[in-house]
């Protein structure tokens, strides 16, 4: 099969065979078989048309509570698929191998012809159950969780304890470094719980710092600084209602607070005397966090947000008399 077109008074001519063996042409460049329609379009195209109908029982259990159930049905048709018009019949290679598909197509001079048409259709039939419980916000019963003081684990160590060298003695130096007393206090507590809440009044109570819903294991996948729980579990509540989540569930990081002191006294005579005292704050200088982003949808939702003061020196002196 051949082919000729007019170029500017040039005449081009290409040509290929049955075997699809391309001729050469153009100073013996090389002539591919012409390109596919992707896009084309029916003529007769029809416009989608969707019917929905339902059909709804709905029964009161008690004060609170409402099933429903539900028949829902749709049907959809002229939806528009594609079709390839330009298909080789089944089975051709298989009867003609080694010869390229784009010579044995029904339409030549033509690859692939995806043509969009509207012969399709759906249908949807299933039976839809659910049961509604109303929250009270008014009711304590429902709002029973835990104290925003909560800790439930506190380990308090404090000691004293007087530093056993040159406790006597005259000698300058003795009574210069010796009769040093350290003391100090060590907590190591669990963190408080946290109340999470969102950002817009989804109740249409007029009060924001509701709490959310949730969904999954808030605890799954958390425990870093940048992640402390798991922010993927929670998600705002559906317009007029309130989240099922409870009061305080989240708890925020636990605290290590070591203070400690060293302390001496010299005395001067039986009425002076003078007491130097070096205080330290977080002595081992490290740090305790403890604030948590509480906020669905904020930027710090699930991070930590706070930390306690880094290490802290304060020198004291006293003169009695």
């Amino acid at each position: 099969m051949s082919s000729q077109s007019a170029n500017g008074g040039r005449t081009d001519t290409f040509s290929w065979n049955i075997d699809g063996v391309d001729n050469k042409d153009n100073g013996g460049a090389r002539q591919s078989f012409p390109a596919g329609l992707a896009n084309s379009h029916f003529v007769d195209m029809k416009a989608p048309r969707i019917m929905n109908w339902s059909l709804g029982v709905q029964q009161k259990i008690d004060s609170a509570t409402t099933l429903d159930v539900a028949y829902v049905g749709s049907s959809a048709a002229n939806l528009s698929r594609t079709l390839n018009y330009n298909q080789l019949p089944l089975g051709t290679l298989q009867r003609n191998p080694g010869v390229n598909a784009n010579a044995l197509r029904p339409s030549l001079g033509y690859a692939n012809i995806n043509m969009y048409v509207t012969g399709s259709n759906s249908i949807y039939n299933a039976m839809q159950m659910s049961v509604k419980r109303q929250m009270d916000s008014y009711s304590f019963k429902t709002e029973r969780g835990l104290a925003t003081f909560h800790r439930a684990h506190v380990f308090v160590f404090s000691y004293i304890y007087p530093l056993p060298f040159w406790v006597t003695g005259s000698e300058w130096y003795k009574k210069a470094l010796g009769g040093w007393q350290l003391s100090g206090v060590t907590t190591i507590q669990i963190g408080l719980p946290v109340n999470l809440a969102i950002n817009s009044d989804t109740a249409g109570i007029g009060q924001t710092g509701q709490r959310p819903n949730v969904a999954g294991d808030w605890k799954e996948g958390g425990g870093t600084l940048l992640k402390w729980f798991n922010t993927g579990a929670f998600s705002v509540p559906a317009v007029g209602t309130f989240g099922n989540l409870g009061r305080n569930v989240v708890i925020a990081p636990g605290q290590s607070i070591w203070d400690a002191s060293l302390q001496k006294y010299f005395n001067f005579n039986e009425q002076w005397r003078l007491q130097f005292r070096a205080e330290m704050y977080n002595f081992p200088n490290h740090i305790s966090w403890w604030g948590v982003g509480n906020t669905v949808g904020n930027a710090n939702f699930g991070q930590i947000t706070n930390g306690a003061d880094p290490r802290t020196l304060q020198l004291g002196l006293r003169l009695t008399f």
